[in-house]
């Protein structure tokens, strides 16, 4: 008794400096589950790690030599280490079927979801903006929620940037089906889920009930973030035989990922075949018509609506994702609320302008070349009234301060706001070179008050003529 409350606190210490040493988030839960013991073996003592799994052996050998070192220090000599996997005690109880884990992902709207409800409700296949960078994943999941086991797309497996519809498609096929065929058993899984539950049943000794868990009863497999797996190599082999367990009960499998099969790093070869054996189908960025949409889609419920130079506004903001976008939107609306301003195309640009200064104003979303800009015309127009000069003066070679400053200001706001190249504003101010240009635009950018106060109100001008709106 005395000698394995030794090992037990020799080893107590050991896993202490391995977890301050190595900082790894998993090394505590397999640490935790090692019993070590020793014996005296022609005079000298050997010691053995008993581990429950080969997953803890093979996260164990990484670490030997380091284990070896911090017993040498302990007990003085360099000791023989093995590292043996531990028989399961296996109960007498019968183990029942569990019903499978259901995720609900978090959101708003969750009071309102039934009781019975696996599935984000707003997540369906009407809600869901169809466009040419979607619309194959989206055709191919809406084949399966109405034919399940009637199709080939088994896998399925989508993938692409984070953030663009993979997991609203997911739940989508999981809202039709629970609504459409309640009979069927639908499993929405993030791969992290199985990951960590896969674990923490090692722990246990109870990878029959895990087994169970995952292989029985479940007609459609809907898994989330697949590209996890790549992180554990042990974790994979449960992860392959599960998957062909399913396959060959004719579980429909839709698999979800950032990445195709083939560049999941770290993912076994065998489990990429399986997953290239069915269908894949990339989710593309948004185009402009498209982004437009989903804008108009997400303000749907806006009392006050959009407004067109808002929405053409907005879709010009450069995002990486729908949920970026989903951001602007909040932003402008918490905006207006909490200010108690009107929505209008002022308030929009007031918001942005700071984070996105190149953005391409929509003055120019429909202008036609520079030579034939109206918008470049009206500008020019209000610059000239707003200092009471001529149009003609601009132009010229004139080194008046008043004529500098004007002709300034206007290169600035065509710049910004019509988004025209150097080259087409030397073009249009008298044929001036590019270094001018830029001389023209750094003096504005100073930003001091008298150009900012300038700018401000020009702007105000230029938009009521070419957008009417509210003002603020």
């Amino acid at each position: 008794m005395e000698a394995l409350l030794s090992e037990q606190h020799l080893w107590n210490q050991i896993k202490d400096t391995l977890q301050k040493t190595l900082q790894e988030k998993l090394l505590k839960s397999v640490l935790d589950t090692v019993t070590l013991e020793s014996q005296a073996l022609e005079g000298k003592k050997h010691f053995t790690l008993k581990v429950p799994s080969s997953f803890h052996q093979e996260i164990l050998q990484k670490h030997l030599f380091f284990i070896q070192t911090q017993i040498k220090n302990k007990e003085g000599a360099f000791p023989a280490v093995d590292i043996q996997k531990q028989t399961p005690i296996l109960s007498n109880k019968i183990l029942k079927d569990p019903p499978p884990f259901f995720f609900k992902p978090p959101h708003k709207n969750y009071k309102k979801i039934t009781k019975n409800s696996t599935f984000y409700p707003q997540w369906t296949f009407s809600s869901f903006i169809q466009g040419s960078s979607n619309s194959f994943a989206y055709s191919l999941a809406k084949s399966i929620a109405e034919r399940p086991f009637n199709n080939n797309s088994n896998p399925l497996f989508i993938y692409g940037p984070s953030g663009h519809g993979k997991t609203h498609l997911l739940h989508a096929i999981g809202n039709r089906l629970e609504k459409e065929k309640p009979h069927l058993k639908v499993l929405y899984l993030p791969a992290e889920r199985f990951f960590n539950d896969c674990i923490n049943h090692i722990r246990k000794n109870e990878m029959e009930m895990f087994r169970q868990k995952y292989r029985k009863n479940i007609q459609v497999l809907l898994l989330d973030d697949i590209q996890i797996l790549g992180k554990g190599e042990s974790i994979q082999d449960e992860f392959f035989h599960t998957f062909e367990s399913l396959k060959s009960a004719k579980c429909q499998l839709v698999l979800a990922s950032d990445q195709k099969p083939k560049d999941i790093k770290g993912l076994k070869n065998r489990i990429k075949t399986r997953f290239e054996g069915g269908v894949i189908a990339d989710i593309q960025t948004p185009d402009k018509d498209t982004k437009k949409a989903i804008i108009k889609s997400k303000a749907l419920n806006w009392q006050t609506g959009l407004p067109e130079e808002v929405l053409s506004y907005i879709s010009h903001i450069p995002t990486n994702s729908i949920r970026e976008i989903e951001g602007h939107l909040n932003k402008v609306k918490m905006f207006c609320d909490l200010q108690n301003k009107a929505l209008c195309l002022e308030v929009v640009q007031h918001l942005f302008c700071k984070e996105i200064p190149s953005l391409p104003s929509p003055l120019t979303a429909n202008s036609p070349s520079f030579s034939k800009n109206s918008n470049f015309s009206l500008v020019l127009k209000e610059v000239c009234a707003y200092f009471h000069i001529k149009a003609s003066e601009l132009k010229s070679s004139s080194r008046a301060q008043h004529i500098v400053y004007a002709r300034n200001i206007a290169i600035y706001l065509a710049r910004k706001d019509l988004n025209l190249s150097l080259k087409e504003l030397g073009y249009l101010f008298g044929n001036r070179n590019h270094s001018t240009i830029l001389h023209s635009l750094k003096v504005i950018e100073k930003k001091k008050p008298k150009i900012t106060s300038d700018l401000k109100e020009l702007r105000k001008l230029i938009h009521k003529k070419i957008f009417p709106v509210k003002n603020l």
